[in-house]
Parts: structure tokens; sequence; C-alpha cells
């Protein structure tokens, strides 16, 4: 999706906040501390409570703040939240097979790559990856990969 101008974004953000109030999905800012300041949205999607799990979806961040730690913090935070709190069994996370940058981002969060859906949203071929909770709490898991990486190891 691409967002040129003011009133694009109030209408994606309207509808983000749309779709949380229906439970469908639940939006968040993120704030950089060190910047004080926004600079990107991330949103939990796809919410399934009967079968314990959902999407991480609709990322993007100002350029400002690629290849720094807010990712890695931000993918940190939901994950710990959809697994330890909100019960998860899986964490799906999908982009496009055209956005390489988004791929190599969720492949070093340690996420499995699981095939391709041709056509799937809006007539776009979309990669996915996964993180169950045996991947997420295992010994060497993805929970013990990113404190890793934000402790600097």
């Amino acid at each position: 999706m691409r967002i040129r101008t003011l009133d694009e974004m109030r209408s994606f953000v309207q509808a983000a906040i749309e779709e949380k109030e229906r439970g469908d999905q639940f939006p968040y800012a993120i704030y950089d501390k060190q910047l004080s300041r926004l600079v990107g949205m991330t949103r939990y999607l796809r919410i399934s409570r009967a079968n314990r799990n959902l999407n991480i979806g609709w990322t993007w961040y100002t350029p400002e703040v690629w290849r720094t730690a807010v990712n890695t913090e931000c993918k940190y935070l939901l994950l710990s939240q959809a697994f330890e709190v909100g019960g998860a069994v899986r964490v799906e996370l999908i982009t496009t097979t055209s956005h390489s940058r988004s791929q190599r981002a969720i492949e070093r969060l340690g996420a499995a790559r699981e095939g391709v859906l041709r056509k799937k949203y809006y007539g776009l071929d979309y990669v996915v990856y996964s993180i169950i909770d045996e991947d997420w709490y295992g010994d060497g898991g993805v929970k013990a990969r990113l404190e890793g990486m934000l402790a600097g190891e």
C-alpha cells in the first residue's frame, strides 16, 4: 500500500481504529524514545482466538530507523505479548515476494519460511513465515535469539 497524502494516512489510521473496535485487529503506534517521536506502525491482525493464532503485519517504519534495533525490539514485544500473555500457539508474518528487505528482516527474527501464496491479496504473491510456540520457547529459540540481539550479542 502506498500512502501519498495526509488524507490517505488519516483514512489508513481510521480503518485501523475501526478494525480494533471490531476486535479483528489491534494496531500499535511505534514510538522511538531516542528520537522522541513516532516512527511507524504495526498491528496484530487476522486474530483467531479459537485457534490461538494471529498475524503481525501492516508494519512500516520511517527510513530513519531502518536497520536499527527498532524492528527487533518491536517484534520482541509483540511476540512476547502474543505467546506469553495471549497464549498464542502460532504467529504469522507475511510479506510480498517482491519485498526482499522485509523478507530479510523477518528471517533475521528467526521465523520459518513456509511458502508462497500466489495472488493472495490484491493480486500479489506473498511469502508466509511463522513462529510457533515451540520456536518461541525452545532452547536457542526465537525469544532467546531476540534477547541476545537486543543485548548486543
